[in-house]
């Protein structure tokens, strides 16, 4: 009788022993197979821009985090290649311990070359419309072409970047906080109405939320107010429909990629590096951030 327990006993801790190291295997799968679903790069959000605070927002706390996850659009049968530039001032920064600043800064000297570059070597710039034309019904883009787009709605834009613009016949997307107009730093209501109404359809406008919120912190209602309040608040503004949008931080998940697709936006911008896109990403779209270079330099960001 002892003899058939202590054999029991020990094949009942062999099958314990076998049943942890199935599942463990299991486990081990399951997270490979996940991990295998994100695409490439996923978790590649530009470090500067995701510290960054605009000036009037307070800091985040060192514990908010972004999440950046699959998108929730089924993977379209062809992706396609346009660089889509990400900057935020342009203008001459003339405090040099604001470090983040003048990282974030290209000079109106600078941004003209890049323009020049661009226009030299046969780059088209396109908008945010015809991107999501490409990707949602094939429509051919230009083969070289390069989308711009600005951040915050910074009063540079309007006295530095938009002349230039202009001159060279560029098309440009600016991501503007509604709530932050007219304050200093930002630009005038007056000046975005201009833009709005003047750029012989070159600039679009584009909703960065109210307050640049960081979403993925905000309760479901909050966020909510903050996407669809942009939004609804640039509209009454100018007058016309404000279809793209930017995730301030570049922090998003999937509870806001869903918030922003039923706030009636068509397309949004984050801040993972990368020039591909598809509609799978066409809520959280790559962009790449440049400085103060021209020429080859500036070429390397383009490929």
């Amino acid at each position: 009788m002892g003899k058939y327990s202590s054999t029991r006993r020990a094949w009942e801790l062999t099958m314990f022993i076998l049943g942890l190291g199935l599942g463990a295997l299991i486990i081990l799968c399951a997270i490979v197979y996940y991990s295998r679903q994100l695409p490439a790069g996923i978790l590649d959000l530009d470090p500067l821009v995701r510290v960054y605070t605009p000036p009037g927002v307070e800091p985040l706390p060192a514990t908010i985090s972004g999440t950046v996850i699959e998108g929730i659009l089924p993977r379209a049968a062809k992706a396609i290649k346009v660089p889509i530039l990400l900057y935020h001032y342009v203008e001459y920064n003339h405090d040099p311990n604001d470090t983040i600043r003048m990282g974030l800064t290209v000079t109106p000297f600078w941004l003209e070359r890049q323009l020049q570059f661009l226009r030299s070597n046969n780059y088209v710039t396109v908008s945010p419309a015809q991107l999501v034309a490409a990707v949602n019904s094939g429509r051919t883009l230009p083969p070289k072409s390069v989308m711009l787009t600005f951040d915050d709605g910074y009063r540079d834009f309007y006295t530095d970047a938009y002349p230039l613009l202009l001159k060279y016949k560029a098309k440009a997307t600016i991501f503007v906080i509604p709530g932050f107009l007219d304050r200093p730093n930002f630009m005038y209501t007056r000046q975005l109405q201009e833009i709005a109404t003047q750029s012989s359809g070159l600039i679009t406008i584009g909703a960065h939320t109210v307050h640049h919120a960081a979403l993925t912190s905000e309760k479901t209602t909050k966020a909510w107010d903050e996407v669809y309040g942009s939004k609804e608040g640039l509209e009454k503004i100018i007058g016309r429909k404000v279809e793209v949008f930017a995730y301030p931080y570049g922090f998003f998940n999937q509870e806001t990629i869903k918030i922003v697709r039923r706030s009636g936006f068509t397309i949004a911008m984050s801040t993972i590096f990368g020039t591909t896109e598809s509609r799978e990403n066409l809520f959280y779209l790559p962009r790449i951030r440049v400085g103060n270079y021209a020429g080859e330099q500036f070429a390397a960001r383009l490929k």
